[in-house]
């Protein structure tokens, strides 16, 4: 049986009214991986239709009458266009939740709930009120700036091409932030964290030149994974929650990603992997 590929799945969409002589093979013969849909015209074989269709975990939609051909096509038409639509808005709404200019002010917010400081509440305030000001507006600001000098054609920076000026702006953004809070606030942790982002994303730029898009947002949460679970071993904290929801998010992100085939796999694996390392290997050399 024909294989098809995540990326060029389709849905098949079947008529049947007393069938079960000829449904059968047809299902069968279908390509693993492609979605099927039945609309079922009121038939006499209902029964033995829904074991089939669940033995095959074929989609069945039962008629409560015999609308024609023509309209339970065109019934299984809409249904799987509102289920892709569905998915998709799902999916891009994720994306955008754990964008990753929004994962280091999360990241700090619950670095600062979760492990026992001396900080103030004024200098938490401060820190974080910099954090989302350096990583989340400036990086925004930036590029709406490019998207009116046409520099990226959107916000999404699909392109190669386009990802190379954000990211090596984004490089010396976060290892200036790092050195400040280093130097000035004097958190060292937290700008262990900076420095970290700097390095991975000096290794995704470094990856562009060989025409591989590694996956910020999987990196993103690879490092937030890596340096929760670093945290953990400096201090003999147990954050299992911690850890465990960071790749759990990682999991549902990488889904989206691939999904709205923004990547490919060995991308969103490369990107969470590299993530997941980074804070150790800055650790280790800082």
């Amino acid at each position: 049986m024909t294989k098809i590929k995540n990326s060029e799945r389709v849905t098949i969409i079947t008529v049947t009214h007393n069938s079960m002589r000829v449904i059968s093979a047809m299902l069968s013969s279908v390509p693993s991986g492609a979605r099927v849909i039945v609309i079922d015209n009121l038939s006499n074989d209902l029964k033995d239709l829904r074991d089939l269709c669940s033995e095959l975990g074929v989609l069945l939609i039962e008629n409560s009458f015999n609308e024609g051909f023509g309209a339970a096509c065109n019934r299984g038409t809409k249904l799987a266009t509102m289920k892709r639509n569905l998915m998709n808005r799902f999916y891009k709404t994720i994306s955008v939740v754990l964008h990753p200019i929004m994962v280091p002010t999360i990241g700090v917010l619950l670095y600062l709930l979760i492990i026992p400081n001396s900080y103030t509440s004024k200098q938490k305030t401060v820190l974080l009120a910099l954090i989302f000001v350096t990583t989340y507006l400036l990086p925004l600001l930036i590029l709406i700036l490019f998207k009116k000098l046409n520099l990226i054609n959107n916000f999404k920076t699909k392109g190669i091409k386009e990802r190379k000026v954000p990211v090596a702006l984004m490089i010396i953004v976060f290892y200036l932030l790092g050195n400040t809070i280093e130097n000035n606030i004097k958190m060292t942790d937290i700008s262990l964290l900076f420095y970290t982002s700097s390095i991975a994303l000096t290794f995704v730029y470094l990856c562009l030149a060989y025409q591989l898009k590694i996956s910020i947002h999987l990196l993103s949460l690879g490092i937030s994974t890596g340096f929760f679970i670093l945290i953990g071993f400096i201090y003999n904290y147990s954050l299992p929650i911690v850890v465990i929801g960071n790749i759990l998010l990682a999991g549902i992100v990488a889904n989206a990603r691939l999904h709205l085939k923004m990547h490919q796999p060995k991308e969103v694996y490369l990107g969470f992997l590299s993530g997941l390392i980074a804070p150790f290997v800055v650790y280790n050399f800082l």
